[in-house]
C-alpha cells in the first residue's frame, strides 16, 4: 500500500521515519541524563557500576541519536547504542532477576541494528557525504 502511495521513495521515506522515532528516543534519555548529571551518576553507583560509566551513557545517547537523526555515520554511530541497550538488558535482568519488561529496550536494540544494516537512506547526511 505505501509503496502505491510513495512509489520509489517509500524505502527512503520508511528509513527516515524509523531515524526519527529512534533519534529522537535516544536524544530524550541522553538528555535527561545530562540534564540530572547528578542523579544519573546516583543511580549508576546504586547499580554497582563508577560515576564514568554514566557519563558514557549520556554522550553515547545523546551524540548518538543525534546522528541517528541527521543520518550521520549511522554505521559507526549505532554501535555505541547498540552496546547500551545489549547492557541495559543485561544489568537489569541481572537485577531484576528476570529478563521481562525490556520490551523498550529490544526494540530500539532492534531498531538501532537495521539502521545500521540498511543505512541512513537518502534522506541523509551519509547521503549528501558521499555526493561530494
Amino acid at each position: 500500500m505505501f509503496k502505491k502511495i510513495f512509489g520509489d521513495h517509500a524505502h527512503n521515506i520508511g528509513v527516515l521515519i524509523l531515524r526519527i522515532a529512534v533519534g529522537t528516543i535516544f536524544v530524550w534519555h541522553g538528555w535527561l541524563k545530562l540534564s540530572d548529571m547528578a542523579m544519573t551518576v546516583k543511580f549508576f553507583g546504586m547499580i554497582g557500576y563508577p560515576g564514568y560509566v554514566a557519563y558514557a551513557v549520556m554522550l553515547s545517547e545523546l551524540l548518538g541519536g543525534i546522528a541517528i537523526l541527521l543520518g550521520a555515520w549511522v554505521a559507526y554511530s549505532t554501535i555505541p547504542i547498540i552496546v547500551v541497550m545489549i547492557s541495559a538488558i543485561v544489568i537489569t535482568g541481572v537485577h531484576r532477576g528476570v529478563y521481562w519488561g525490556h520490551e523498550l529496550e529490544l526494540v530500539l536494540l532492534a531498531a538501532a541494528f537495521a539502521i545500521a544494516c540498511i543505512g541512513a537512506g537518502k534522506y541523509s547526511l551519509d547521503r549528501l557525504m558521499k555526493k561530494n
